[in-house]
């Protein structure tokens, strides 16, 4: 059925992407560049998986309107690209205009930049 490939088409890219960056945050942040983290790893694992829902949900959205592959693609690009860029990640929020904020503020990336932020670096 197609639900039963979806599903396990999620779970198992979810599942190496939470075990990416745990490894990554535990070796690389930790290790490497000696960040300290402060917060909480087992809440900011619960967050990151809250996080790769909404944006699954928002990925099978997009699929809904798109007929084709391609077309998918040429549609999901664009809308992660921007929801990135202005979601705080790369640069701050607070440089963008007022009623630009506001909107940010219902994204999911937008959440989880700050989410992140607020358990890893500041406990």
């Amino acid at each position: 059925r197609p639900l039963d490939i979806m599903l396990s088409k999620i779970i198992a890219n979810g599942a190496v992407i939470v075990i990416a960056a745990l490894l990554s945050l535990q070796f690389m942040i930790k290790g490497v560049l000696g960040v300290p983290i402060i917060g909480s790893v087992p809440l900011f694992t619960f967050g990151m998986v809250l996080f790769m829902f909404s944006v699954t949900a928002l990925g099978l959205l997009l699929a809904t309107y798109a007929r084709t592959m391609p077309q998918f693609g040429l549609l999901a690009i664009p809308v992660i690209v921007i929801l990135y860029l202005l979601s705080g990640a790369s640069t701050p929020i607070e440089t963008m205009p007022p009623w630009l904020q506001f909107v940010m503020q219902f994204t999911p990336n937008t959440q989880f930049v700050s989410f992140s932020q607020a358990v890893l670096y500041r406990g």
